[in-house]
């Protein structure tokens, strides 16, 4: 019997999460390609923990911004990207990573829909999860989200494309 659940446990951790609508939870180091379904839901189509993630030219401006003070440190900083290549066509790329250079993490949100992404996300610091603010994704465009402290994971959850002109101001909430 317990053979038989633990292939039912194997079997459901890999069939993925298909029209998943409950957070997605995202670890440091880990990279994660995710696909919506145009009805709340997402699926994850690729997840890996690299050993060593490129320094980004994006990545690199907003860490000499935060070294010169240029910015509060936790202001999210939305940065046009400028060195890999963009995700796929309909599908986000999420990299949660240390800083190289300073204490504390960011994420990486890219999307290669057509329209803005907005979402939802909460810190864990290994209690419950908290809230915290993040910034609209613009399309084909790399946001930075910067936390100053030490963190487990996040839960990202609430993805969804909005129909909003270019020009409009990124909403961060």
């Amino acid at each position: 019997m317990r053979r038989g659940w633990i292939l039912a446990l194997a079997a459901a951790m890999t069939a993925g999460t298909a029209g998943a609508t409950e957070p997605l939870t995202i670890t440091p180091g880990e990279v994660v390609l995710i696909k919506l379904d145009g009805a709340g839901g997402w699926t994850v189509t690729e997840r890996s923990k690299p050993a060593v993630i490129e320094v980004s030219a994006a990545e690199k401006a907003f860490e000499d911004a935060l070294r010169k003070e240029a910015m509060p440190p936790t202001v999210s900083n939305v940065v046009e990207k400028a060195a890999s290549g963009p995700p796929p066509p309909d599908a986000i790329r999420l990299t949660f990573k240390n800083l190289s250079n300073r204490p504390g993490l960011i994420l990486i949100v890219e999307s290669g829909y057509p329209k803005r992404l907005s979402y939802t996300a909460m810190t864990r610091k290994g209690g419950l999860p908290q809230p915290t603010a993040v910034c609209q994704v613009l399309s084909r465009v790399e946001s930075l989200e910067y936390w100053p402290e030490s963190l487990v994971g996040l839960d990202l959850s609430g993805f969804r494309l909005v129909d909003l002109p270019p020009s409009a101001t990124v909403e961060c909430k």
